[in-house]
């Protein structure tokens, strides 16, 4: 099929790049529509407590939610503050929709002036009658009223508004990101695979990105609105697999030119057929560990995102195996990046190799002590769901809004709501109240006043920090409580403890899965029983260890200081689930880039009989042939995921830190890991009953029915000669003798006879 495939491409190049260029522009133009429909909510998921126990809250209360001026810089015994105050709520207070307008002119309470007596607030509260959409609008009018007083420094935020400011603060710092990181990148990639060509050919790569992910997330808008989380997810998702994949057949392309430097057509049909079965086998992994992560979590967000990855990782893996063939028959044989290289000569991955597999218990050993020290910090991270505190003071107003109140005001900020359907009066009210007031972690607890629906709702201060370990055992203690009424314990907090409890819950069904479908797929890739626990195990490593990695970076505020965020004291809990994603997604590619390779190389060209070499020699081989194309991969990746600190908004800088450092870390530890183990197991490695053995052969390696060429083998004996098999190099004898005078240190070239 594959080699099918590869011909398909080289006859019509043409026609395949053309295609993509379509996609790219429908893509861009189709997609526009898509900016209107992003949403800064994150979980909505009605399954979790907190969420129904707001939206009780909200009907009981008849509240759609507030908007809150912060009237600063003035003296509030002003005569002429207080008239312009006065003027602004009444024409609020006309407004159709507005529930109630609080101020300090209005009632004279303490709460409402700052300590220096230099600012004052207005709250004005919107009727839960509205919808979502008109609920928005009005509060946006209220804010334009607002800031159309001529004193002092205004600033306008609140639950309505700070959702549609916290999506253009976030497309912001992705446009911000994307001009100054795109341009760079192509340069970086053209420097990096060494020919002037490549920028055009990885400039079409990210065109056809582009386009596709536009066209993944356009499709996406019919089942809703798309969560700014999802965007980036599914954005990061995509080029991780493209870029992984089209290196891989990019370095696949450069050893096919240099066996066959008189045939351009053999060169990509043998590249798309040999690496072909690797990208497809490594998005096929991608795309079942994604279905997985939908069916284990019971939640929307996750979901949609992989609604989306599954479409962006089969883009990745279209792109590699039609577009970047398609590419580099436009000149890709005549670049120096092709030109330079020599399949027999032995580079710095191929030293890395023989180190490996000659110290393998060594760094197996160095590997999991590291490994270990990486995860102590899970236990000890502070997780949180960050809110106005993550955003930039400007042009956005809400961090602003929240800081200059926690700062200089008194205003009680509750974020633990308890709903109960009692009146106030109760027995059942009376005993939650008590039970409040009896906790250490409890600051205070007051019944809210002026309720209108049938029920009572208890607003909850606690002692310390508002997503810390008291605030989260408050909301376990309450939900203890057996009463006899329905009740629910809302607010942000709530949610990130239910969120927390369902992953948790979850989790553990996740990794049996998951390490069930990789076991099975890397058992059909090499047709062995002990590879898919090797295989298994460095992907543990490197997902968890970019768990660790991103806590010791991120934790605590760590490095928020340095992006004037001194209020974020706790790491996202989304970008504890988006990191990991990312790295265990571009970890499954190369686990089954180096066992493709691998058993390709074992194979003895179509001769079934015993191996030729040891599998800590094939782990050496396939070390030196991948080694380039993963190392660069996770270059690439490390810049692409860092650009996202340029922007203004840390929750993406948060994410991009993490993802870049734990890409780095965890790659570094599968190249280590992986040829180390192959080493310590050796030939055991490729163990499988008898009935299995038979699939073993190298029968599955040919094409159409041919006899495949015979794949020169790096032999880690110490010998000095090189031998190059004539049809795989094409050199006659004078040109093989003389580049054994000159390589005499390099090690020896071992081919089978075919």
């Amino acid at each position: 099929m594959f080699w099918s495939l590869g011909g398909v491409v080289y006859r019509h190049k043409k026609a395949i790049l053309l295609a993509w260029m379509a996609i790219f522009v429908a893509g861009v133009f189709s997609a526009a529509p898509m900016w209107s429909r992003l949403t800064s909510e994150v979980i909505t998921d009605n399954r979790f407590e907190a969420i129904r126990a707001d939206r009780q809250i909200k009907e009981v209360a008849g509240l759609k939610g507030e908007v809150i001026a912060v009237v600063d810089e003035v003296d509030v015994d002003d005569p002429v503050v207080a008239e312009q105050v006065n003027a602004a709520v009444a024409d609020i207070m006309v407004m159709e929709g507005v529930v109630s307008a609080l101020d300090y002119y209005i009632a004279p309470l303490p709460m409402l002036v700052s300590e220096d007596g230099n600012a004052t607030l207005v709250m004005v509260n919107i009727s839960n009658g509205l919808s979502d959409e008109d609920a928005v609008t009005l509060a946006e009018r209220v804010g334009e009223r607002l800031r159309s007083m001529t004193v002092g420094k205004i600033s306008v935020g609140g639950s309505l508004l700070f959702p549609d400011e916290f999506v253009d603060d976030a497309v912001a710092s992705v446009w911000t990101s994307a001009k100054i990181i795109l341009p760079l990148l192509i340069l970086l990639v053209a420097l990096l695979s060494g020919f002037f060509v490549s920028s055009f050919l990885w400039g079409g790569v990210f065109i056809a990105i582009a386009g596709g992910l536009a066209a993944v997330l356009l499709s996406m808008q019919f089942v809703g609105d798309l969560p700014i989380f999802v965007l980036g997810g599914v954005g990061v998702l995509g080029i991780g697999v493209t870029l992984a994949s089209s290196f891989l057949v990019l370095f696949r392309f450069r050893e096919e030119i240099a066996r066959h430097p008189d045939s351009v057509e053999t060169a990509i049909t043998k590249t798309v057929a040999t690496a072909g079965k690797t990208v497809v086998m490594a998005g096929g992994a991608v795309i079942l560990c994604l279905l997985l992560l939908a069916i284990t979590f019971d939640v929307g967000l996750l979901r949609t995102l992989v609604l989306g990855g599954v479409p962006a990782a089969l883009l990745g893996t279209g792109v590699a195996l039609t577009f970047v063939p398609a590419a580099l028959t436009l000149g890709g044989h005549r670049s120096r990046f092709v030109k330079k290289f020599n399949p027999t000569k032995a580079g710095r991955f191929f030293s890395l190799g023989e180190l490996l597999a000659n110290r393998a218990l060594l760094v197996t050993s160095g590997v999991l002590i590291f490994f270990f020290l990486l995860i102590i910090p899970l236990r000890s991270a502070t997780i949180g769901l960050n809110g106005p505190e993550v955003m930039p003071d400007s042009p956005g107003e809400s961090r602003r809004l929240i800081e200059t109140i926690q700062e200089r005001f008194s205003l009680p900020m509750p974020v633990i709501n308890v709903f109960l359907a009692a009146p106030l009066s109760s027995p059942e009210v009376k005993m939650v109240l008590q039970e409040l007031g009896e906790m250490e972690e409890v600051e205070s607890a007051m019944p809210r006043l002026g309720v209108t629906g049938d029920g009572t709702i208890i607003d909850v201060i606690q002692v310390g920090t508002t997503q810390g370990t008291g605030a989260q055992e408050i909301i376990r203690s309450v939900r203890t409580l057996d009463l006899p009424v329905q009740m629910l314990v809302g607010g942000p907090t709530a949610l990130l403890v239910d969120f927390k409890d369902h992953l948790s819950d979850r989790l553990p069904i996740l990794v049996v899965f998951t390490a069930l479908v990789v076991g099975l797929l890397v058992f059909l890739l090499t047709t062995s029983l002990i590879m898919p626990f090797l295989a298994i195990a460095v992907a543990v490593v490197a997902v968890y260890s970019s768990i660790g990695v991103t806590i010791l970076l991120l934790d605590k505020g760590r490095f928020a200081g340095s992006w004037g965020y001194e209020s974020v004291l706790s790491l996202d809990i989304l970008t504890i689930l988006l990191v990991p994603l990312v790295v265990g997604v571009t970890s499954l590619q190369i686990v089954v880039f180096l066992l493709g390779r691998m058993v390709e190389l074992r194979s003895k060209g179509g001769v079934e009989h015993e191996p030729i070499i040891a599998t800590h020699h094939v782990s050496v081989a396939a070390l030196h042939r991948t080694g380039d194309a993963i190392l660069s991969v996770a270059l690439l990746l490390c810049i692409v995921y860092t650009s996202l600190a340029l922007g203004d908004l840390f929750t993406l800088a948060q994410v991009g830190l993490g993802a870049a450092t734990a890409i780095f870390v965890a790659g570094g530890l599968m190249l280590l890991l992986m040829p180390a183990l192959a080493a310590l197991t050796g030939e055991n490695a490729w163990w499988a009953p008898a009935l299995l053995q038979r699939f073993a052969s190298s029968d599955e390696l040919r094409l159409s029915g041919e006899s495949p060429v015979p794949i020169p083998l790096i032999d880690i004996a110490d010998s000095t000669d090189i031998h190059t098999p004539e049809n795989d190099l094409d050199q006659d004898e004078d040109t093989t003798d003389s580049t054994d005078d000159a390589e005499d240190a390099a090690p020896r070239i071992v081919s089978p006879e075919p």
